[in-house]
């Protein structure tokens, strides 16, 4: 099943056991993330120029300490088109439909004003159900120039009806949605028709999903069609890719990993999320797997004609960093 980063990453950040290198660390893992993320920003683009890359939760990459005052890295800004931060206003570190602290909302808010002033479109998914905490998260996410999804759940497999505004416009270009859907689990869904059926009906601007149903890509002509608004506008699809984990169920997971042919960049299961394992995200191999080759997730995304990648996990670096060098 695919996975919704934050809880799991916090868990293994407090209550993981010590995490021995066994190859060289890079001296600067927010570094090494930045590159990574330019290299597949880089790859993607060289194919299609306008394909959008967004990361989630990796707002502190922006400035040079992680801070909302430190010299923004344009650099990196620059390879990138859009933020997904999680938990704004409601769910930090798992609690659905508890209010963030006011401290990390107004952190996460400045963060997000800067990707917002830079001309990134920031969206952002919180995790509440009570209608009052539903209608405060939409109303202040607009009123920041935030993009708001309002999960109900954390698997994040349903479409919840939201007090959003919809429009049949055209929306070509990332920074104009007006809103999202974030549905990456399609478990409920018993058939690929009914699932790709489910989606087409969905009036949202912006749809983010996997690249897969059961195992099994999407076809170029399927994600085509997403593309259409059920009245008639057009509409951006982005693929799910997390480059911070690998995932026991993808095509690259081989048996032997969890033995004793267990690659050297492959750590240990993250607690909630036991089918995905954090992965040294610098190694040459890992990178490899992710966007090399006709068979990597990074080339499936892009001849299945997606308009844009999300990247998750890319705050895993925050795990390398509390386990020291």
């Amino acid at each position: 099943m695919v996975s919704s980063a934050r809880t799991g990453l916090m868990a293994l950040i407090i209550g993981s056991t010590h995490l021995m290198a066994q190859d060289p660390s890079p001296m600067n893992y927010r570094d090494a993330m930045r590159t990574f993320v330019g290299e597949i920003s880089s790859r993607a683009k060289a194919h299609d120029p306008s394909f959008a890359v967004v990361i989630q939760n990796g707002q502190d990459l922006f400035t040079d300490n992680g801070e909302p005052s430190g010299t923004l890295r344009k650099d990196f800004l620059d390879s990138i088109d859009g933020l997904g931060r999680e938990e704004l206003f409601f769910g930090y570190e798992g609690n659905d439909d508890t209010p963030t602290h006011k401290a990390v909302t107004q952190r996460l808010i400045q963060m997000g004003r800067l990707a917002r002033d830079a001309g990134l479109a920031v969206l952002v998914t919180d995790y509440a159900s009570s209608p009052a905490h539903v209608s405060h998260s939409i109303k202040e996410n607009l009123r920041w120039g935030f993009i708001p999804f309002v999960a109900n759940q954390r698997e994040l497999t349903s479409a919840p009806d939201l007090p959003l505004p919809f429009h049949s416009e055209d929306v070509e270009e990332l920074k104009r949605a007006q809103n999202f859907l974030y549905l990456i689990n399609p478990e409920d869904f018993s058939k690929r028709k009914t699932w790709l059926s489910f989606l087409k009906s969905q009036p949202h601007d912006l749809l983010i999903i996997d690249l897969e149903f059961n195992g099994s890509p999407l076809k170029n002509g399927e994600v085509h069609e997403l593309k259409v608004k059920p009245g008639g506008g057009r509409r951006l699809t982005l693929a799910y890719l997390s480059i911070g984990e690998a995932e026991e169920y993808r095509d690259y997971w081989k048996k032997g990993w969890k033995g004793k042919h267990k690659p050297k960049w492959l750590k240990e299961a993250n607690p909630q999320w036991p089918d995905n394992h954090i992965v040294d995200f610098w190694h040459s191999e890992w990178k490899a797997i992710v966007m090399d080759g006709p068979d990597s997730p990074l080339d499936r995304i892009l001849r299945a004609g997606f308009d844009g990648v999300y990247l998750d996990l890319v705050d895993v670096y925050q795990v390398h960093e509390s386990q020291g060098p």
